[in-house]
């Protein structure tokens, strides 16, 4: 799972100024990249269609969103986001699909 704390870098010996600020450009890039400031991880689970299922998600923390990456079947997915838990997701499928999906929870909103 991806971290969301800041890279520790090892800089205080570093006497060359070229190299020093390419670390601080790293560490701005990664601080900066909205991706990284997320706790996402990959799923691929089959669910059969028409009632609404749960899926244990094995995280530590409930997701609160959710990147589809496909579904196959050509079917449509609902998810449940009210219902997500510290041990499940709930969604209805239209159709028999396997759902292939980063979960997770992205740490920066601002509204």
């Amino acid at each position: 799972m991806a971290s969301f704390g800041e890279i520790n870098l090892l800089e205080s010996n570093i006497d060359e100024p070229n190299v020093l600020e390419n670390f601080k450009r790293i560490k701005t890039f990664l601080r900066d990249t909205v991706l990284l400031k997320t706790g996402f991880v990959f799923r691929t689970f089959t669910i059969p269609a028409g009632v609404m299922v749960s899926y244990k998600h094995n995280l530590n923390f409930i997701p609160r969103d959710v990147i589809l990456t496909s579904a196959t079947n050509a079917a449509v997915v609902t998810w449940h986001y009210e219902k997500f838990d510290r041990d499940n997701i709930y969604l209805t499928v239209s159709a028999p699909t396997t759902i292939r999906a980063f979960l997770g929870l992205y740490k920066d909103d601002i509204s």
